[in-house]
């Protein structure tokens, strides 16, 4: 997670922080500041924008190839395309360069952009029994 996050979560009002969470002694909490590797083919990289410590990843599959789960970087497919600022954020100048960041690596990687909220987007994912590998 990202200390940013963590900060932001700890003193925030916003309904999608769960307090008891951030608060549990149960939780062993991996900080981190800025981009890192999870594990070889998995890479979290920062993408600030809709929360002060948003976080993509770019995942890298033996036959797929690299995919970007960009979470809630932007919304609809339009935000990548025309660079709308999605609705909700934190800091709508981080977004925009956020969303500028992932279009960036999916054409030097030649990746695969995978949007979670946009429906035609959805649409078109690979779902059970048909996978990525």
């Amino acid at each position: 997670m990202q200390r940013k996050e963590y900060t932001a979560a700890l003193s925030s009002s916003c309904p999608g922080y769960i307090q008891e969470d951030f608060n549990s002694d149960d939780i062993q909490w991996d900080f981190r500041d800025g981009d890192w590797q999870a594990f070889p083919g998995l890479n979290l990289i920062t993408t600030f924008g809709h929360t002060p410590g948003h976080q993509s990843a770019v995942v890298t599959l033996p036959h797929s190839g690299p995919m970007i789960l960009s979470f809630d970087t932007g919304d609809l497919q339009e935000n990548f395309t025309a660079l709308h600022i999605p609705g909700s954020t934190t800091n709508a100048q981080d977004a925009l360069l956020s969303i500028k960041r992932l279009n960036d690596l999916k054409t030097q990687l030649d990746a695969e952009l995978v949007l979670f909220h946009d429906p035609q987007a959805i649409e078109k994912l690979k779902i059970f029994p048909h996978y990525y590998d």
